[in-house]
């Protein structure tokens, strides 16, 4: 028996599954007979074997296309799955962004304070975060400013905290 599947094997060129079709032997017992006699082919081996035989010829350059009512499904599962796990929020630039829904790719403190004075933020107009913490987006935090006094509070805030050496200069 041992003889006939090393023969079948390594002589014809048969599959471990052909073999054992062959032979109406499981699989595994092929396998651990031609593993014991160190004939047992690389998977790599294997896989060239069956593509120069023709064996594999069923799997390979063929394309397979789904039906628009499977695209469907697929599209909504995928969609659902993503509104399921998605985090709704990420960090840019240290400013909370929306990352879905109606509002996504906004920062989440200009949300709420158009939905605060029930409009757009006009092009001059900006938010200051009173404690200078980018991230709380509490409306007690949140300050509705002109690009021109938002500048100018950092300007005055930034002056008054540079150190000066003992000649009174900036260092």
């Amino acid at each position: 028996m041992n003889n006939r599947i090393a023969e079948l094997y390594s002589v014809c060129g048969m599959s471990l599954s052909q073999v054992s079709v062959a032979l109406s032997v499981p699989v595994s017992s092929v396998r651990r007979h031609l593993l014991k006699a160190g004939l047992l082919r690389t998977r790599s081996e294997g896989c060239l074997l069956a593509w120069k035989t023709g064996a594999a010829k069923g799997r390979t350059g063929t394309t397979f296309s789904h039906s628009d009512q499977a695209k469907e499904k697929m599209s909504k599962s995928r969609k659902l799955w993503a509104e399921k796990n998605a985090k709704k929020r990420g960090i840019d630039k240290g400013y909370v962004r929306i990352t879905s829904g109606e509002h996504a790719g906004r920062h989440e403190h200009v949300v709420i304070m158009e939905s605060l004075i029930g409009r757009k933020l006009l092009k001059n107009e900006t938010i200051h975060h009173k404690d200078e913490n980018r991230t709380n987006n509490a409306v007690e935090n949140l300050q509705l400013m002109t690009r021109h006094e938002h500048s100018r509070l950092h300007a005055i805030s930034n002056h008054k905290s540079r150190a000066r050496n003992s000649l009174g200069q900036f260092s």
